[in-house]
C-alpha cells in the first residue's frame, strides 16, 4: 500500500532532490502555492502509530499529468493481452488505421 498525490506542477517529482520533492516550485503561476510543501504533511500523516507491526506507508508525489499516463502503464503491464509500451487508439470505427503512443515519466 502506498498514498500517491497527483497535483498540478510545477512541482518537484525526483525523489532524489530532496529539496524540491514534494513541493510546488517557485516557478509556479499560482503565486499562493509556491514552495508549497505537499510531501511532510502527508509523511506525518501516514507514518503510523510508531507500533512495531505498523509501518509508515509510503507517499510519492506525480504531477496531474503524468500520474494518469503512469497509472495506465502499470495496469496495462499487469495484462498479458496488452503491451504496456504502446497504446492503441482508433476514434474512427470506420477507419483501420491506429495510432500508437509510447508512454513514458520523467519521475525515475
Amino acid at each position: 500500500a502506498a498514498l500517491g498525490i497527483a497535483t498540478f506542477g510545477p512541482v518537484g517529482v525526483r525523489a532524489d532532490d530532496t529539496e524540491r520533492y514534494g513541493r510546488i516550485l517557485s516557478s509556479s503561476p499560482k503565486a499562493a502555492w509556491r514552495n508549497v510543501d505537499l510531501l511532510t504533511p502527508l509523511r506525518q500523516a501516514c507514518s503510523g502509530n510508531n507500533d512495531d507491526d505498523d509501518k509508515p506507508l509510503p507517499v510519492l508525489v506525480e504531477t496531474d499529468v503524468n500520474a494518469p499516463a503512469l497509472a495506465e502503464y502499470y495496469y496495462c503491464s499487469s495484462r498479458r493481452d496488452v503491451n504496456p509500451a504502446t497504446t492503441s487508439r482508433n476514434n474512427n470505427s470506420s477507419s483501420s488505421s491506429s495510432s500508437s503512443t509510447m508512454i513514458t515519466s520523467t519521475a525515475y
